[in-house]
């Protein structure tokens, strides 16, 4: 997994990022704190060599994962976290238009759920559940 987590951050972490901090960003749990302030929850799991140190900080708006210090996964669902990505001119959130999206080629999620959508960055995609033409949820993790 290692190898591939490596080479993930490569290829996508230019294209995501939640507050400025890119998706493949090392940070240390004090520097979790310092910029996205003290969590309600906080897990932390330490799965050993092959999956290493899992820290998951949630907040009332979202959540961020951590995996031996790399940032590789949220979910946004209030005003407190932006969303950058590639492809957009400005910033995202949770409550913004759904046509905010449009200059992004989206897929429906119809395997998933009715008002799913998804962007693709190489292998991997951001998501987003739309209710009510506005976007409920935002969410990302890597996948190997």
């Amino acid at each position: 997994m290692f190898v591939a987590l490596v080479l993930y951050v490569f290829s996508a972490k230019a294209q995501i990022a939640v507050n400025g901090i890119e998706v493949g960003t090392k940070m240390t749990k004090s520097e979790v704190i310092a910029k996205f302030g003290e969590p309600d929850r906080y897990s932390y799991n330490d799965a050993g060599m092959v999956e290493g140190i899992d820290e998951r900080y949630i907040y009332a708006d979202g959540s961020l994962h951590f995996n031996n210090n790399l940032f590789i996964g949220f979910t946004v669902i209030g005003k407190s976290f932006a969303v950058t990505l590639g492809g957009l001119d400005s910033d995202i959130t949770a409550g913004d238009k759904f046509s905010v999206l449009s200059p992004l080629e989206l897929v429906e999620m119809d395997w998933l759920a009715r008002g799913w959508y998804c962007v693709y960055y190489y292998d991997e995609w951001v998501s987003f559940n739309v209710k009510d033409d506005s976007i409920a949820k935002i969410s990302f993790s890597f996948h190997d």
